[in-house]
């Protein structure tokens, strides 16, 4: 056989002599590579149950906020299990009320790849509306290596209509919503969590919130103040139009009676005057 280069430690990769093949290269230089294998295209996970457990983080689980962090960062995870908030701006480029977090059951370690920025006004599977506006809550693709994990977020404070919120799994290319039993929702404490044990491609969880027609600008003080005094003036105008209204007027046949009656009073006391200077 050919004579391997000194420094080669396996074949391949030109180590071997020009024109050698690999079976005669095995011989010089060790195992012959493996050609590559063909994984066949990965399945959806398998619609199962989550195990029961609590879907609120406790203050028993120590609590780790991730506000800065790189490709492949790994977090050791206590016994007793953690949480792992991700706050909202890594998550769509602002802050969002409430932040995400994965709680992680018994397990060795967690490795966070990568948190997606996605544009809730491109995202497919929720209508859009006049009325309603789709807006996500929380992003990010996760791999986890053993025990129980949840993706969680909480919507309180962020207008959702709770019976919208659920979670989006990105797979060959498209949001799928996770099935049912994958989901667990609390209303109490406005807490939505996807099993995520089987981690690998990204999740999202998203809602809807209805958007609310705007309210008129109110009306400076002053202007209020304008306002009431003319609505009392025109008020008192007609309270005083209609007693105006309710007097009784005279009789046209009275008027000439009191005249006759004040004339027949004069002529007595007149012809009472003449007496007395005539005596």
């Amino acid at each position: 056989h050919g004579i391997c280069r000194s420094s080669s430690t396996y074949c391949g990769d030109n180590y071997c002599d020009s024109g050698e093949d690999c079976a005669s290269c095995s011989a010089d230089c060790g195992a012959c590579p493996m050609p590559p294998i063909q994984l066949p295209p990965p399945k959806p996970p398998e619609e199962k149950p989550p195990v029961a457990v609590p879907t609120v983080p406790t203050t028993e689980w120590p609590t780790y906020v991730v506000t800065s962090w790189t490709p492949g960062q790994v977090f050791d995870v206590p016994p007793q299990g953690m949480t792992l908030l991700i706050e909202g701006n890594l998550l769509d480029g602002s802050p969002q009320p409430g932040a995400s977090a994965v709680i992680i059951f018994p397990s060795s370690k967690i490795t966070i790849n990568e948190l997606h920025k996605i544009d809730a006004s491109t995202f497919a599977p929720l209508p859009k509306t006049d009325s309603i506006t789709a807006v996500q809550l929380s992003a990010a693709e996760i791999s986890i290596t053993g025990g129980q994990k949840y993706f969680c977020a909480n919507w309180e404070g962020t207008g959702f209509d709770a019976n919208t919120v659920t979670v989006y799994s990105l797979y060959d290319g498209v949001w799928t919503e996770l099935p049912s039993a994958w989901i667990i929702k609390n209303l109490t404490s406005s807490v939505i969590c996807a099993n995520i044990t089987a981690a690998g491609t990204p999740f999202l969880i998203a809602g809807l919130v209805p958007v609310m027609p705007p309210m008129p600008a109110a009306l400076p003080l002053y202007d209020l103040w304008i306002a009431a005094i003319f609505v009392i003036v025109i008020v008192i105008a007609v309270f005083g139009l209609v007693l105006l209204r309710k007097q009784p007027k005279a009789a046209p046949s009275e008027v000439p009676e009191k005249a006759e009656v004040t004339n027949v009073k004069a002529k007595k006391l007149k012809a009472s005057k003449i007496k007395k200077r005539r005596g």
